[in-house]
């Protein structure tokens, strides 16, 4: 017996300052009062307008293309520096020689 208690029901002082160190100071905790006061300050999920429930969410979501059917900005800007350039087209007018060549057919006749 150790102080009026049996051996087995009391810890040693390293494992005693083991347990307290493990434990939250009081001054960096909230009571269980300042607990309720903000679960209770917190929005209800029915009170919150401007959200969306879960199966609305899904919903949004399979709109979505999928990642793996879609470029990235990168790619696709990869891909658009392959295309041919204006200059690089020889068999082709621009606007202004293709509306001057349609003058020139509606003078013909």
């Amino acid at each position: 017996m150790i102080n009026n208690a049996h051996a087995p029901d009391v810890y040693t002082r390293p494992e005693a300052s083991e347990i307290f160190d493990t434990k939250a100071d009081q001054t960096d905790t909230y009571t269980k009062t300042e607990d309720d006061a903000f679960l209770d300050a917190k929005a209800n999920v029915v009170d919150i307008v401007d959200s969306y429930s879960k199966t609305d969410d899904d919903a949004l979501l399979l709109l979505k293309a999928d990642k793996t059917d879609t470029y990235t900005k990168s790619e696709t800007n990869l891909l658009l520096d392959e295309k041919a350039d204006k200059t690089e087209l020889i068999d082709s007018y621009s606007k202004s020689e293709y509306d001057a060549l349609l003058l020139l057919k509606d003078d013909k006749s």
